[in-house]
């Protein structure tokens, strides 16, 4: 746990400026692997794996002091460009489904955590209750990967898959029916 409070501090502290260049609190979207590392999380085109954006926590609400956070795919200047949604894919199963960047017009973007290497991880959304998803990065080994909200100040959130609706489908944006909205909360105690 010290190991990864020191690389939160330090990531925060090179990510100062991106922190505070939106004109709203942004927080950082990180996997943690087993050995406390942080590697990013990003969105990428369908038709172009090189182009790809920022997934940021924008905080939504504030009540009671308790921020619950929604999970976006920002453009190159730091603005909105897709929403990051539960689907169900052509591998999805009653428990896990897929997380993909959903733009208002239904175009699909691939959201992947990116190790040192390059190489792009899956990122997964697997029920855990009628309402909630855990969010996971999975290994190149099939390990599950935490994946966080981390605010400016080393504050971390869990990132979830929640559901408003009774019924399965929550939502259709653009032909994309979308099965549950991500957002980051204050991990349970």
């Amino acid at each position: 746990m010290k190991y990864i409070k020191k690389i939160i501090g330090l990531l925060i502290l090179t990510s100062f400026t991106t922190a505070f260049a939106a004109p709203y609190d942004v927080w950082h979207v990180k996997a943690i692997d087993e050995s406390g590392k942080t590697l990013d999380i990003k969105a990428f085109d369908a038709n172009n794996s090189q182009r790809q954006y920022d997934v940021k926590a924008i905080v939504e609400t504030n009540i009671q002091g308790q921020k619950m956070l929604d999970i976006k795919v920002l453009n190159d200047k730091g603005n909105h460009h897709a929403h990051t949604k539960v689907l169900k894919g052509k591998q999805s199963t009653s428990n896990v489904h897929d997380v993909k960047g959903v733009t208002d017009n239904g175009k699909i973007l691939h959201i992947k955590a990116v190790m040192n290497d390059g190489t792009k991880l899956d990122i997964k959304a697997f029920r855990i209750t009628k309402n909630q998803f855990n969010i996971k990065a999975i290994s190149p080994t099939g390990k599950r990967y935490a994946v966080k909200a981390v605010s400016p100040t080393g504050t971390t959130y869990d990132i979830k898959g929640m559901k408003f609706m009774e019924n399965d489908l929550e939502m259709v944006l653009g032909e994309q029916s979308i099965h549950g909205h991500i957002k980051a909360i204050p991990a349970c105690k």
